[in-house]
């Protein structure tokens, strides 16, 4: 018996039109995400007002390979809000930075910070002023606050001495490894398709 050639023609045809249809789709997704990655890049948080005359909160983190704090401060602005600002990074190994006394106008990005505490993250100690994980709850003594810290542009007043990487989205963007695939899995269809359809006519 004779295998017909159109039927499989016509499966790999609407198959071939689906995988095309999703790169195109990831294409349009990526240039999306990156309209939405740069609004963030370009659009900045301007805040007039005064850091709390507290010790800044120290997180764990890393600078350059090595351990190093995260300072977090209390920031009251003259629009009445009061939020919670990153200044920068320190090396453990450094002395404290002197609190800020006068009024500044600082510049940074908010970003949301209110997933909770992750599986292994170690128990904060805030009477050691030592935190490994977000807890602004704790960490502003308040639960009316937004979720959000305002994270410190590099040369904004409060960075001075400090560690300041600039702020990125945390929006994922895997749209062009997508794309890659979906597009590469249509020309193998393609390939292995032709090479099966030159088999059955040849041994005709």
């Amino acid at each position: 018996m004779k295998t017909r050639i159109w039927p499989i023609l016509l499966t790999a045809s609407v198959a071939l039109a689906l995988l095309l249809w999703l790169g195109v789709w990831q294409v349009q997704r990526l240039a999306w995400k990156n309209q939405l990655i740069a609004n963030f890049d370009t659009t900045k948080v301007t805040l007039t007002g005064q850091f709390v005359d507290q010790v800044p909160l120290r997180m764990l983190s890393s600078h350059e390979g090595g351990p190093a704090w995260q300072l977090l401060q209390k920031f009251d602005s003259q629009d009445g809000r009061t939020i919670l600002v990153s200044r920068g990074k320190l090396p453990q190994t450094a002395a404290m930075p002197a609190n800020i006394k006068t009024t500044v106008t600082i510049i940074g990005h908010l970003q949301k910070h209110d997933m909770g505490r992750g599986f292994f993250d170690v128990d904060n100690n805030p009477a050691e002023n030592l935190w490994y994980h977000w807890d602004l709850d704790a960490m502003t003594g308040s639960t009316s606050h937004s979720g959000e810290v305002l994270h410190l542009i590099p040369g904004s007043p409060g960075t001075e001495g400090l560690f300041v990487d600039a702020p990125k989205s945390e929006l994922n963007n895997n749209h062009l490894g997508y794309a890659i695939t979906w597009f590469g899995l249509a020309a193998v269809l393609v390939v292995m398709t032709g090479l099966f359809v030159w088999r059955i006519v040849r041994t005709r």
